[in-house]
């Protein structure tokens, strides 16, 4: 229930992350609520409420999305898409694998690798 409220605060209706944390809280008391209202007051076994008000929530989770995961690049009700995620091109990881494809690429050997780095040096070099 978490993640799919969350993204879709995030994706859906384009909120930021502080907004999707409130509503998971809330969502959360609100079902918590719920399930003490059938335990205290219908007196309903603990075990007994707790999984059916999972059920309910698994099978009410699906009805906003129309059964689909909810992900950036998703087309939504009416037809629109919702733009997808833009890479982040600064990150480490990002630049070793392009790194990386530039020395496959190229005919001449590849530098080795700076002192430090994790990558293991070329089996030339040493």
């Amino acid at each position: 229930m978490a993640v799919t409220i969350s993204a879709m605060t995030m994706v859906i209706y384009a909120q930021v992350g502080g907004v999707a944390v409130v509503l998971v809280l809330l969502a959360g008391a609100l079902i918590g609520a719920v399930n003490a209202l059938l335990i205290v007051v219908l007196r309903i076994p603990d075990l007994l409420a707790t999984l059916a008000s999972m059920f309910v929530v698994m099978g009410l989770k699906l009805v906003p999305v129309d059964g689909q995961s909810v992900s950036s690049g998703m087309v939504l009700r009416d037809g629109s898409v919702r733009p997808a995620a833009s890479p982040r091109t600064s990150s480490p990881s990002t630049a070793r694998s392009s790194a990386r494809s530039r020395c496959r690429s190229s005919s001449s050997a590849c530098s080795p690798p700076p002192p430090g780095s994790s990558s293991p040096a070329p089996a030339g070099a040493g």
